[in-house]
Formats: C-alpha cells, sequence, structure tokens
C-alpha cells in the first residue's frame, strides 16, 4: 500500500470542501458530460451548496457514496472528481466513477486516480467487487480501466440515450480477489 492512502504520483483524492462548488456546478452542468452519467437538467448552486454541505458531515456507511476531489498536489488545482457509489457493504461491491476535467485529460491524471481509488476501495474499505459502465464509444475510459485491471463482463444494449439514438453500454468489473485464491 502506498505510503500514504488516497496520494500518489502528484495528484491527492480529497474530501469535498465548500469551495470546490464552481468545479462541481460546471461540471454538472457541461452537457456534453450528461451523457455518461445519470444527469439530465441543471443543477442550480443552491442544490449543489446543499449537496456539498450534506457530504461534510455524511457517513460513508449510511449514505453509501462517497465523492472525492482529484486534486494536483504542486498547486493544488481541482482537476476532478472520483466517486464511488451504490456502495453495498454486505455484499462487498461498489459502482466506480472518475471525472478528469476536460482541460486535464490526457495527462494521466486518471490513470493515478483510478489507481489510488481502487486501492482506497479494496485495500481499505475492504469492496471486493468494483464496477462501473461505460459507453462502447468511449475507446478512451475503456483502455483507463482495461490497463488499471479491470475486465469487461458484459453488455448492456441500447442502455443510454444521446439525442434520439441509443448506445451500448460495457459493464466493467475489477474483483480484489480471483476466485480460488
Amino acid at each position: 500500500m502506498p505510503s500514504q492512502l488516497l496520494n500518489s504520483k502528484g495528484i491527492r483524492l480529497r474530501a469535498i470542501e465548500p469551495e470546490d462548488l464552481e468545479h462541481f456546478y460546471r461540471w454538472e452542468n457541461d452537457t456534453t458530460l450528461w451523457s455518461t452519467g445519470t444527469n439530465v437538467a441543471p443543477i442550480s448552486r443552491f442544490a449543489l451548496r446543499q449537496y456539498i454541505e450534506s457530504t461534510l458531515s455524511a457517513d460513508l456507511y449510511t449514505s453509501h457514496d462517497l465523492r472525492l476531489v482529484i486534486e494536483r498536489i504542486s498547486d493544488k488545482q481541482v482537476i476532478g472528481s472520483a466517486d464511488l457509489y451504490d456502495i453495498d457493504h454486505h455484499h462487498r461491491r461498489a459502482t466506480i466513477g472518475i471525472l478528469i476535467d476536460p482541460q486535464f485529460q490526457q495527462q494521466g491524471y486518471g490513470k493515478v486516480a483510478l489507481e489510488e481509488l481502487k486501492i482506497y476501495a479494496t485495500q481499505f474499505l475492504s469492496i471486493e467487487n468494483l464496477h462501473g459502465y461505460i459507453s462502447v464509444k468511449n475507446s478512451h475510459s475503456t483502455k483507463l480501466f482495461l490497463n488499471a485491471g479491470f475486465t469487461i463482463s458484459g453488455t448492456l444494449k441500447r442502455w443510454i440515450r444521446i439525442g434520439n439514438e441509443y448506445e451500448d453500454v460495457n459493464i466493467i468489473q475489477y474483483l480484489a480477489t480471483k476466485q480460488g485464491e
């Protein structure tokens, strides 16, 4: 395990702070990102402020969600967010997601953030099964997750709607321990 959890190779994953409001406002209202999540309408600063305030005192074991900020250590620049959600403590599984701000993509930050989140989830939270959903057309994200040890375990047909068209989605999965070990 790294010497300092959630902190490696120039980035840190940290809790959301009230000062992060504008970053989340921009990301949540960027319509080009809506196809990768469940947001289909603008979100107000007020609603996001309430969300951030609720996360400050949220208990991971009752909320079943964890959203972290990805921050560059050298200048404390916020470059994205990392999520574990739908956490099921009994079955030891969670859905995983990474968002890198478009201006910081293709610089290796997603790879490091994903690896740190995977280590935190599996080694610290004892999550056995991490999974996520990636459009079959999103080759960059697919490559990122495959390079981090995830596999494609299935495809959901016509799963997300982009305009009047539907796209298939791959289910990606990482098992902390392989069967038979």
